[in-house]
């Protein structure tokens, strides 16, 4: 079995199947670890560790997320300093808080509630 998995790997490297496997490994690293910066955004800084606030109220579509993985998966993508991954965690993290104070605090929440009530 190794020795046909090793045949098989060794032909996929001649046909330059290599070149396309490490742009496929790119996207990866930059686009992986943006949601780890969103998860601990959310859970640890703006629930503060909270574990039945972080399981009840969640939206159907969370767009402050899909918002702030967007924007760092392309900082992880486009930004060529230090190390990708990084900077892809980093800056989901700080998008993730600085938009989810406004929209998504329960002083904002309330005040939309009444608004919709009226």
């Amino acid at each position: 079995m190794t020795l046909i998995a090793g045949a098989i790997g060794t032909i996929l490297a001649v046909v330059g199947l290599l070149d396309h496997f490490t742009s496929f490994l790119t996207i990866l690293t930059a686009g992986i670890p943006p949601v780890s910066g969103c998860m601990i955004a959310d859970y640890w800084i703006c629930k503060k560790g909270n574990k039945e606030a972080w399981q009840n109220n969640i939206p159907k579509v969370n767009w402050i997320g899909l918002i702030s993985w967007a924007v760092g998966f392309a900082i992880a993508i486009f930004v060529n300093v230090g190390i990708s991954a990084i900077n892809g965690v980093i800056a989901s993290m700080v998008l993730y808080c600085a938009l989810y104070y406004p929209f998504y605090s329960k002083k904002t929440v309330k005040s939309i509630e009444s608004i919709v009530e009226k």
